[in-house]
C-alpha cells in the first residue's frame, strides 16, 4: 500500500517539475528571497505556490516511514527531503528547463514532507513495531539475541525461542579469525 501511495503521490509531481516552460533558467540560493514574491501576487496565485510547494514532497513524507521502518523518525525524513528537494532543484537547474531554482522551494517543500509525515505517525510508528523479527524462514522464529555480553575471547550466552521451545547455548568467542 505504502509503495502504491508513494508511487501515485508523486508521479503527479514529477512531471509537472520537469515539464519544460518557455523561459530561461534561475536560480535563487537567499533563503526567504523567493517566498514573498510567491505571496505578493493575486490570492490564487500565492496559494497555488504555497500549497503546491507544500504538496511536492507531501506524499513522500506520509509513505516512506511506513514502507520502510529505518525512515521512521522525524529526523531521518526531514533529512531525506532536504536531499530529495535539492536533488529536484538541482536538477531543474541543470537540464535548464525554464524552471526557477531556488532555496524556498527546498524549505517548503521539506516543510510539506515533515508535516505529511506528522500527519501519518500513528501509522507509520505501527508499521515500524510490527516487523517481523524473525528469519527468513518464518514469522514465528525469533532470532537469536545476546542475554548477556563480554568482550573478544570472553564467554556469551544466546537464548531465543523456536515456536515457544526455549533453548540456550554457551559459546566461546576465539581470538583467531
Amino acid at each position: 500500500m505504502a509503495e502504491v501511495g508513494l508511487f501515485a503521490g508523486s508521479l503527479p509531481w514529477a512531471v509537472m517539475l520537469f515539464t519544460p516552460q518557455p523561459a530561461g533558467r534561475s536560480i535563487d540560493l537567499v533563503p526567504l528571497h523567493d517566498l514573498p514574491s510567491w505571496l505578493a501576487g493575486d490570492l490564487g496565485t500565492a496559494a497555488a505556490q504555497v500549497v503546491g510547494n507544500l504538496l511536492v514532497l507531501a506524499a513522500f513524507g506520509f509513505f516512506l516511514p511506513m514502507r520502510f521502518a529505518a525512515m521512521a523518525s522525524f529526523a531521518r525524513i526531514l533529512a531525506a527531503a532536504v536531499a530529495t528537494s535539492v536533488g529536484i532543484e538541482s536538477l531543474q537547474w541543470l537540464l535548464a528547463i525554464g524552471r526557477v531554482s531556488s532555496v524556498d522551494d527546498v524549505l517548503v517543500n521539506t516543510l510539506g514532507a515533515v508535516l505529511a509525515a506528522a500527519v501519518s505517525r500513528r501509522w507509520w510508528v505501527a508499521s515500524a513495531q510490527e516487523l517481523p523479527r524473525a528469519g527468513p524462514t518464518s514469522p514465528s522464529v525469533r532470532e537469536p539475541r545476546a542475554t548477556s555480553g563480554a568482550g573478544v575471547g570472553g564467554r556469551f550466552r544466546v537464548s531465543g525461542s523456536d515456536q515457544g521451545v526455549s533453548r540456550s547455548h554457551e559459546h566461546l568467542c576465539d581470538d583467531e579469525h
